[in-house]
């Protein structure tokens, strides 16, 4: 006869269907609580008669027998394969996760440089504003200012840019007087105010789409208002010259002939 804790698991894992034949062949012999005759047959005290959790007070599966049960019918290794999946997925998952964060705490990728604009060529005057009142500011008499201003009135101007766009040269011409400036932007060079005084200048640019150049001027010798200028290319190819003197500022407009 199997042993009781035999025919419990085999009950359990198994099914009834297994316990009835383990009954049967058990009912060949009969147990010390059968009648003499052998004609009724009971199971021994420990065994009960109904499947675990039917009966009165019945607990249920164990969780053991549970994962044995499923390791019988397959269950347990679809389960696994599941889980597994399930993982791989969270672990690249979790692997795109830190590749966005990755790529997130990288630098942006430069700009493409802006076209540089193209300030060369030849300029004629279009249009000025406020140059006889940028002289009085710097201190020059009525009748040198009477003269500038009407030899001033169409100044011939030549730009040349070089190299790689940083270098300039800048002829004004006049009547009465003719200049020549040689420049980097970013480097300190040497030029003359509007009212012919010398000073140290520095034009940078304004903008990343270097556009506009501004420039800061100096005295070498003396006191004076604070003077500078910028030139700067429109979205309408117009050169604009701004000249000042303190708050005073002269503005001239130029086209290309």
């Amino acid at each position: 006869m199997p042993q009781l804790g035999e025919v419990s698991r085999e009950r359990i894992s198994g099914g009834w269907g297994n316990l009835g034949g383990d009954m049967q062949s058990s009912s060949r012999r009969p147990h010390p609580q059968m009648g003499a005759g052998g004609s009724a047959w009971a199971l021994p005290p420990q065994v009960s008669a109904e499947p675990p959790g039917r009966g009165r007070g019945g607990g249920g599966t164990s969780p053991a027998i549970k994962r044995r049960r499923r390791g019988r019918d397959g269950t347990d290794g679809q389960t696994d394969g599941r889980r597994g999946s399930g993982g791989a997925g969270a672990g690249a998952e979790g692997a795109l996760e830190a590749l966005i964060a990755h790529l997130g705490a990288l630098p942006a990728p430069p700009r493409p440089a802006a076209a540089m604009p193209n300030f060369s060529g030849n300029w004629k005057m279009k249009s000025s504003e406020n140059f006889e009142e940028l002289l009085k500011a710097l201190g020059v008499n009525v009748m040198l200012r009477k003269i500038a201003v009407a030899a001033a009135a169409k100044p011939a101007v030549e730009i040349r840019q070089d190299g790689d766009g940083e270098s300039f040269y800048i002829r004004t011409s006049t009547p009465v007087r003719t200049t020549e400036i040689r420049f980097r932007v970013g480097e300190e060079f040497e030029e003359q105010t509007v009212d012919g005084r010398p000073c140290k200048s520095l034009a940078r640019w304004e903008d990343e789409g270097k556009n506009k150049m501004v420039c800061e001027q100096r005295l070498l010798k003396g006191d004076g208002p604070r003077t500078g200028w910028s030139r700067e290319m429109s979205n309408d190819g117009e050169l604009i010259l701004t000249m000042t003197a303190d708050d005073v500022v002269c503005t001239r407009v130029y086209i290309r002939e």
